[in-house]
C-alpha cells in the first residue's frame, strides 16, 4: 500500500514540476547531533496562480559536504524526484535560495555559482535573509 501511494505521490510530483515554467528551489544542509549531515529540498512552483510548496528530499550526505557533492545531491534530487533532466533545468527559469556559508555562496566554488555557470544560465541565485537578518543583528552585540 505505502509503495503504491509512493509511487502515484511521485508521478504527481514529477508532472507538478514538469509543468512549471519556472521554479524556486531552495537548500539547506543541516548537520544532527551525531554528526550527520542533511540535505533539506525544498522547491516551489506556482499552479494556476496559485503558490505550491513540495519537500522535494531530505537526502543524507555521505560524502565530504562540499560544493560539488551538494550540487551533485541537488541535479540527482531534481532527476529523481522532479523528473527533470539536466538540460532541462536550464529551459526552466529558476530561483535558488540558500543561506551565506561558502558551499552554497561562494563567488568561485559554490553550488550558486556551479548551477548558474554549468546548468541554469539565467538563474537567480538568493541569499536567504533570515540569514542576513541574524548577521546583521549580532553585529551590534
Amino acid at each position: 500500500m505505502a509503495v503504491s501511494m509512493a509511487t502515484v505521490l511521485s508521478t504527481h510530483t514529477k508532472k507538478i514540476i514538469a509543468n512549471a515554467p519556472y521554479f524556486f528551489i531552495s537548500a539547506d544542509e543541516v548537520t544532527s547531533i551525531d554528526h550527520q549531515s542533511r540535505l533539506s529540498l525544498p522547491i516551489c512552483v506556482v499552479v494556476g496562480f496559485k503558490r505550491v510548496s513540495i519537500l522535494l528530499a531530505l537526502q543524507h550526505l555521505v560524502e565530504e559536504n562540499g560544493a560539488i557533492a551538494v550540487l551533485e545531491a541537488i541535479l540527482t534530487n531534481l532527476n529523481h524526484h522532479g523528473g527533470l533532466l539536466r538540460n532541462q533545468i536550464a529551459e526552466k527559469r529558476v530561483t535558488f535560495g540558500a543561506d551565506g556559508v561558502s558551499v552554497f555562496q561562494g563567488s568561485r566554488t559554490g553550488v550558486t555559482t556551479h548551477l548558474k555557470e554549468k546548468h541554469a544560465p539565467f538563474m537567480l541565485g538568493v541569499h536567504c535573509m533570515d540569514s542576513l537578518h541574524e548577521l546583521g543583528c549580532s553585529a551590534y552585540h
